[in-house]
């Protein structure tokens, strides 16, 4: 296999983790730093239709994922991760 396409990022298990587990959050994100800069990476920030979100199968509100987006955007930032940010208008 060559490519692997998924609709969020690994890291986003980074942005999840809390202080106050019963694992060493510590440990868990630079596991999952690792992890994922261990494999070629291709990170593309889309925009999110709120027009169009549902909550239906999802655990977040759509205001809680944009939270996430976000967060995600400014881990990708923190740890010099290259993203491109893409519209499907472009």
């Amino acid at each position: 296999m060559q490519f692997v396409m998924v609709h969020c990022s690994f890291l986003l298990g980074y942005i999840h983790c809390k202080k106050n587990g019963f694992y060493n959050h510590k440990l868990l994100k630079e596991l999952l730093l690792d992890i994922f800069h261990s494999y070629e990476n291709f990170n593309y920030l889309l925009p999110r239709e709120k027009k169009f979100y549902t909550r239906s199968g999802r655990k977040e509100s759509l205001k809680e994922a944009i939270k996430l987006d976000k967060k995600l955007s400014q881990l990708f930032n923190k740890k010099k991760i290259h993203s491109t940010r893409y519209s499907p208008n472009e």
